[in-house]
């Protein structure tokens, strides 16, 4: 009898463990929405190609949606527009002179002209650069709130903390009547998801996937030691 029931055990074993065995995935972007009325809520991020192929996608499949875990342990700071984690700005090309903004409300891409004022390279709030750190604020100064917008010369100031670039650009009066809000001009937290339940469908009428480890990659260091 027990010679019988052996075989049909060991297979089980071996089935159980290939099903412990099952790895998910992983996907990073930048947020541009958060939808805290659903539970749990759902964060939707433009994924972040350029790093993998050298191009920025801007086609909409490239903007997906997933559930916070359940278990909340395993999720890092959550983006929203109150803690400026939030943001519409997809991606600026200064050699080309433009914009891309992502509009929540059509759910498409839309590039826009912009004058390059003023770029500059590794510009780190740590070391206390003078285009994102303010002396004056507090006892001993305060890193500046990006974006900096200025209605009367038309001027944006953008700072991608990430990539440590500081960017001064003017727009037309069109465009800042009609893009007026901060985060509008401003990229939002880059976050990282590991999953096994992956958004079904695309554009605004996705299924969300369902996360099962969310990070902040924007507010985590990578070098702290534990």
């Amino acid at each position: 009898m027990v010679r019988k029931i052996m075989p049909t055990l060991l297979v089980l074993i071996a089935l159980s463990l290939v099903g412990c065995l099952e790895y998910g995935d992983v996907r990073q972007g930048r947020v541009v929405k958060n939808d805290a009325s659903q539970n749990p809520a759902v964060v939707w991020f433009i994924m972040d190609t350029w790093r993998y192929t050298g191009n920025h996608n801007t086609d909409i499949e490239s903007v997906v949606a997933f559930h916070l875990p359940t278990d909340r342990g395993e999720t890092g700071r959550v983006p929203t527009l109150e803690n400026r984690g939030v943001g519409e700005m997809a991606y600026l090309n200064i050699d080309e002179k433009y914009i891309v903004l992502f509009d929540l409300e059509g759910f498409r891409f839309t590039r826009i002209p912009v004058e390059v004022i003023e770029h500059e390279e590794n510009v780190h709030v740590r070391e206390r650069h003078p285009r994102v750190w303010d002396p004056t604020q507090g006892r001993r100064g305060a890193a500046k709130v990006f974006p900096i917008i200025d209605e009367n010369a038309r001027t944006i100031e953008i700072f991608f903390q990430r990539m440590n670039t500081w960017t001064k650009i003017r727009v037309s009066e069109e465009i800042m009547e009609q893009y007026n809000k901060p985060e509008y001009w401003r990229s939002g937290d880059e976050v990282r998801v590991y999953y096994k339940q992956a958004p079904t469908g695309t554009g605004a009428g996705q299924k969300p996937g369902r996360s099962l480890r969310f990070m902040n990659v924007t507010h985590t260091d990578i070098n702290a030691r534990g």
